[in-house]
C-alpha cells in the first residue's frame, strides 16, 4: 500500500484554534489589551484557556518593613494570613455567575488549578462538562479556584457530586497553560477521530498564547560566602532584597520548559512560525514584573500603556538553541504578526461556515428526495381477489 501523501496545502486542512492567556493578577490588563487590538480585527477564537493568577512572585517584597515600622501584629498577620480574604471577590463572582454551571461557557474554555487534598493538577474543561455531570461543577467555583493564588487569596473549598475539592491557582503547575490546552484539544482529537501523530497532516493548528509580562535579570545571582538558608532563598542575598530568588528560579524554569516543549511540538507537526504565535513582554522592571495585587490606578494605567507598547515591539520567535526569544527579522512588530493571524482565522471561519452550509444544503437534498418518495402510493401485497389478481392495500 503505498504511503499517504503529506498535505501540503494549507486551505485544504482542517484548523484547530488556541487562545491561551498566561496567569499574572492584575498584570492580566497586559495582554487585555493585546485581546481589544485583535477583537477590533476579528472577534473568533474557538478555544480559550487561562490561567487567572500568578505564582506568589511578590510574596516577600518589602522586607525592609519588617524590622522597623510594623506593629507586632502586621508582623505576625505577615507569615500567617493570606494578603486578602476573598470575600469580596467571591460575592462578585457569585453574583455574576449565579448557578451557570461549566458545560454553560459560550466557547469551549479550559481552566488550570491545583487541588492540594490530592497534590495534582486539575483542568476544568467544558467540553468534559457537557458530557460527564460530575466535571462540570458550578462556574463560578471554577473562576474562585482558578484565581486562589497562594499567599494572595485563601484557597478554595467546595462540594461537587457529594466530592470534596480543595483548590488553589493552577499557576503552581503551569503559569503559561498553553502546552495544557493542546495536550486537552489533541485527546479530544485523537478521541473524536480515533488518530495518532502520523495521522495529524490534514490538521491545521493556529495559536496564540500571551503572556502577562516577565523581567530580565540584568544581573545573576553569585553564590557568595554568605549563606543560602530560607532567609536568603526568600529574600535575597544581602543587597538585593528585592528579589526573591526561590520564586524565581521556579516560574523561570516552569516558562522556559514550557517554551521548550512547545517549539519541539510544533516542529513534530509541522506547525509554521507564524502560526504559533508567543507574545510577552520580557523587560519589565522586577517590581513590575512580580506585582499582582497592586490595582492603584497608576498602576493599571502603567500595565495597559505596556500593552499598548509591546503592540509596537518587534515580533519575537524562540531560539532553539539559546532558549531565548529573538525578534524575527527587526522590522515586523506585533501589531502586525496579529493583523496576519486575525486574517488566517477569519478565513477559517468562513471556511467552516461554508462546510457547514454545504451540509445543510446536502441534508435538504436528502430531505426533500424523500419527501418526493413518501409522496407516491404506497402498495403492498397482501393477497389475491376472487379473480386471482393480487389485492393492493395502499
Amino acid at each position: 500500500m503505498a504511503p499517504k501523501k503529506m498535505a501540503t496545502n494549507d486551505d485544504n486542512k482542517n484548523a484547530i484554534t488556541i487562545l491561551s492567556i498566561d496567569g499574572g493578577g492584575v498584570r492580566g490588563i497586559i495582554p487585555s489589551v493585546i485581546l481589544e487590538f485583535l477583537e477590533k480585527e476579528l472577534q473568533y477564537v474557538s478555544i480559550v484557556e487561562s490561567s487567572n493568577e500568578n505564582l506568589l512572585t511578590k510574596a516577600w517584597n518589602g522586607v525592609k518593613s519588617l524590622y522597623s515600622h510594623w506593629p507586632i501584629w502586621n508582623i505576625i498577620s505577615y507569615f500567617v494570613l493570606p494578603v486578602h480574604d476573598g470575600v469580596g471577590l467571591r460575592k462578585i463572582i457569585k453574583e455574576k455567575l449565579g448557578q451557570r454551571k461549566l458545560k454553560d461557557s459560550l466557547t469551549n474554555v479550559f481552566i488550570t488549578s491545583f487541588d492540594i487534598m490530592r497534590f495534582r493538577p486539575v483542568n476544568f474543561s467544558s467540553q468534559k462538562a457537557k458530557c460527564n455531570p460530575p466535571d462540570d461543577p458550578l462556574l463560578s467555583d471554577v473562576c474562585i479556584s482558578t484565581s486562589a493564588a497562594p499567599y494572595f487569596l485563601p484557597p478554595h473549598h467546595f462540594k461537587h457530586e457529594k466530592q470534596p475539592f480543595n483548590f488553589v491557582d493552577g499557576a503552581v503547575a503551569a503559569n503559561n497553560p498553553t502546552l495544557f490546552a493542546v495536550n486537552e484539544v489533541m485527546k479530544e482529537v485523537f478521541k473524536d477521530r480515533n488518530l495518532n501523530f502520523k495521522d495529524l497532516s490534514d490538521t491545521k493548528f493556529l495559536i496564540l498564547s500571551l503572556g502577562t509580562g516577565t523581567f530580565k535579570r540584568k544581573h545573576g545571582l553569585e553564590v557568595g560566602k554568605f549563606p543560602w538558608g530560607l532567609f536568603t532563598l526568600f529574600f535575597g542575598p544581602p543587597g538585593t532584597y528585592n528579589s526573591t530568588p526561590l520564586i524565581d528560579i521556579f516560574t523561570s524554569a516552569s516558562d522556559s520548559m514550557v517554551d521548550i516543549y512547545m517549539d519541539s511540538f510544533c516542529q513534530l507537526l509541522g506547525i509554521k512560525r507564524d502560526d504559533y504565535l508567543r507574545i510577552q513582554e520580557d523587560d519589565l522592571a522586577y517590581e513590575m514584573a512580580t506585582t499582582t495585587c497592586n490595582s492603584s490606578r497608576e498602576h493599571l494605567k502603567n500595565l495597559k500603556n505596556i500593552g499598548k507598547s509591546l503592540l509596537k515591539k518587534p515580533a519575537t520567535t524562540l531560539n532553539s538553541e539559546t532558549g531565548l526569544y529573538e525578534p524575527v527579522d527587526g522590522k515586523t512588530t506585533n501589531e502586525e504578526e496579529l493583523r496576519a493571524f486575525a486574517r488566517k482565522l477569519y478565513a477559517e471561519k468562513n471556511k467552516k461556515e461554508m462546510s457547514r452550509s454545504l451540509a445543510v444544503s446536502e441534508d435538504m437534498k436528502r430531505t426533500l428526495a424523500g419527501c418526493e418518495e413518501m409522496s407516491r402510493p404506497l402498495v403492498v401485497s397482501r393477497g389475491c381477489d376472487s379473480l386471482g389478481h393480487r389485492m393492493p392495500i395502499c
